[in-house]
């Protein structure tokens, strides 16, 4: 028989997780999200904890980011324009004074037509000459 020790030994101790006092955590509503090209995309948020002032950083999936500065941890609405059709990952960085982070990533649906890739093919007759013999 071979036994398996599944705690390994730990170096230091463990520490407990508490969603109270000054833990940084970032919330949205998580519903079905999704815009058409050119339409404002509404993203609410709310920051949990920490310590103001809060620095979020949101990479919208389409190479742009914004930095936005909160005062307080009321809840807000981030808002983007997509241009182009398709399936984006919304990724949020905040952070507080006292240099604590937190993550939170949305996906997010443009609906529309997606681009049209245009191919040309290009057709090459022959003409067949035959010979009655």
């Amino acid at each position: 028989m071979v036994y398996y020790d599944a705690t390994p030994p730990q170096t230091a101790g463990l520490s407990n997780l508490t969603f109270t006092g000054t833990q940084l955590l970032l919330e949205t509503n998580p519903v079905y999200r999704g815009t058409f090209p050119g339409q404002t995309l509404y993203v609410p948020i709310t920051i949990i904890g920490g310590i103001p002032p809060f620095a979020l950083n949101i990479e919208w999936g389409d190479s742009t980011n914004e930095v936005i500065s909160r005062n307080d941890n009321s809840a807000f609405n981030a808002t983007h324009v997509y241009q182009k059709p398709g399936t984006y990952k919304i990724t949020i960085q905040g952070s507080d004074s006292k240099q604590q982070v937190a993550f939170l990533s949305v996906a997010v649906i443009v609906n529309g037509q997606p681009s049209v890739i245009t191919l040309q093919i290009h057709l090459i007759y022959l003409s067949l000459l035959v010979i009655n013999c």
